[in-house]
C-alpha cells in the first residue's frame, strides 16, 4: 500500500526558465517531482500561500499577496495539501515519480555560465530548466536532495 503523499517543498521563480516565455516552478511530494512552467506572474494569483518560494525541510513562505513578508517555519500539514491539490489542478511542464527518476543533476552558476537543474527518466527524456541565480541553485540542491538524494549529481 502506497503511503500518503506528503508535501515536501518547492518554489517558483522568474529567474528560472525552461523556454524564453515566464518563469518556473519545482514543487516535490514524498512521491513525485513537479515542474510548471509559469507564463506570468498573476498565474501565482490563486495560488496557496508559501506557493512562491520555499525549501525542504523549513520553507521560508514568501507569499505572492504580500511579497514583503518572509517568515521561516515548516509548513503545516493542511498548508502542504493545499499546495499538492492546486499543483494537481494546474497545467504541469512535467511529472515524474521517484521510480521514474533515473538522475538529477544541478550546475552551479559560473563566472561566464548560468546554472541548471536536469532531470533524467528512466526512459531516457530530459528536462532542463536553466537558472539564472546562485540562490535557486541552493535551494534546488536542497530540495532534489530532500526528494531523492540517491538520485541527485552536483556539478560545479
Amino acid at each position: 500500500m502506497q503511503s500518503k503523499e506528503e508535501y515536501i517543498g518547492g518554489f517558483y521563480s522568474p529567474l528560472m526558465k525552461r523556454s524564453m516565455v515566464g518563469g518556473y516552478g519545482i514543487y516535490a511530494t514524498n512521491q513525485r517531482i513537479i515542474g510548471l512552467e509559469i507564463e506570468e506572474f498573476a498565474s501565482l494569483n490563486d495560488a496557496p500561500n508559501g506557493i512562491f518560494l520555499g525549501s525542504a525541510p523549513e520553507v521560508t513562505l514568501m507569499t505572492h499577496r504580500s511579497l514583503s513578508i518572509l517568515q521561516e517555519r515548516k509548513l503545516t500539514k493542511d498548508e502542504g495539501d493545499k499546495i499538492i491539490a492546486w499543483l494537481d489542478q494546474g497545467k504541469k511542464d512535467f511529472e515524474l515519480s521517484k521510480g521514474q527518476v533515473s538522475q538529477i543533476e544541478i550546475k552551479n552558476l559560473g563566472l561566464m555560465r548560468d546554472g541548471y537543474f536536469r532531470v533524467t527518466s528512466t526512459s531516457g527524456e530530459e528536462v532542463k530548466v536553466w537558472i539564472y541565480h546562485e540562490m535557486y541553485v541552493e535551494i534546488t540542491k536542497n530540495l532534489m536532495q530532500a526528494f531523492l538524494p540517491e538520485a541527485v549529481k552536483l556539478i560545479d
